[in-house]
């Protein structure tokens, strides 16, 4: 989605849960091409993200980007939860500042705040569930869908298959055979 922050945003956080459903990598990509965008077009120099992409014929009031604190929530949110599903750490890191530039203003919004809140939490108290096996297995199948029935929007839910993923699955310490992963605290608990 070119152009607006909260377009590509949410767009990024719905490839993210159609991965978690489904299990399928392809998502995963397009939600790191969307998150290149927003971090080379969107971002500014202290971290936060401008509403909407520079254009050369803008014209106006069009000229002036904006800084929004909710659209900037919603893109550390899904940057955070990217962070989590790909052990890609310049994400959290995006997110972070992005969480940064608004932590001086967002007391003044009251309720407003509640996303910019949601955005702090999964920064400081991440929850991941690693999946290990093959997409197509019944057992992995069950597992996802008693995943995505568990509404915990910090979570982030990662499949790992034994053939293409065992070096982030040695990195994890975890076994190479079916079973999913709870971690939170730097501790994960296999179940």
């Amino acid at each position: 989605v070119f152009g607006l922050l909260t377009d590509n945003a949410h767009a990024l956080l719905a490839l993210l849960k159609a991965h978690e459903v489904t299990g399928d990598k392809k998502y995963i990509a397009k939600a790191e091409q969307i998150a290149g965008f927003m971090l080379s077009e969107l971002k500014d120099d202290n971290g936060a993200f401008f509403d909407r992409a520079m254009q050369s014929d803008d014209i106006g009031y069009l000229k002036e980007r904006q800084k929004q604190l909710m659209d900037n929530a919603v893109a550390a949110h899904a940057l955070l939860k990217l962070s989590a599903m790909t052990g890609k750490e310049h994400y959290r890191g995006a997110g972070r500042e992005a969480l940064q530039e608004f932590s001086h203003s967002y007391v003044h919004l009251g309720l407003h705040a509640a996303g910019y809140a949601l955005a702090v939490e999964t920064y400081l108290n991440p929850h991941e569930l690693y999946i290990v096996g093959k997409k197509d297995a019944e057992d992995v199948k069950e597992m996802l869908a008693a995943a995505s029935a568990y509404f915990d929007p910090r979570m982030a839910v990662r499949l790992l298959n034994p053939e293409e993923d065992i070096s982030l699955i040695e990195k994890k310490g975890f076994q190479p055979s079916f079973a999913a992963y709870l971690c939170a605290d730097n501790k994960c608990l296999r179940f």
